[in-house]
């Protein structure tokens, strides 16, 4: 899926501890931050935020890659497992 960048705004990453985000940002004001479905990108916003971007700041994550955890080749976040009976 391609995404209008001119309706959206630029793109711009952040480098988190988890990995980095992608996000669109346009507009000025009081944030207002869209998110989007697993089978969708933020250009589902596009009609949106150019109607709202003249009051308010929009902001809409999409997807960047992902750097997976040491040793987990699937980028699965693993939980320790307790042995035992439940308390």
């Amino acid at each position: 899926m391609a995404t209008d960048v001119d309706s959206l705004g630029p793109l711009h990453q952040i480098e988190l501890p988890e990995g980095p985000i992608a996000y669109h940002e346009r507009g000025n004001g009081p944030p207002l931050v869209f998110v989007h479905g697993i089978i969708a990108n933020a250009d589902v916003w596009r009609h949106v935020v150019l109607e709202l971007a003249g009051r308010f700041r929009c902001l809409h994550p999409g997807l960047a890659p992902r750097r997976p955890p040491a040793g987990n080749a699937a980028g699965h976040r693993l939980l320790p497992v307790r042995s035992g009976r439940p308390r």
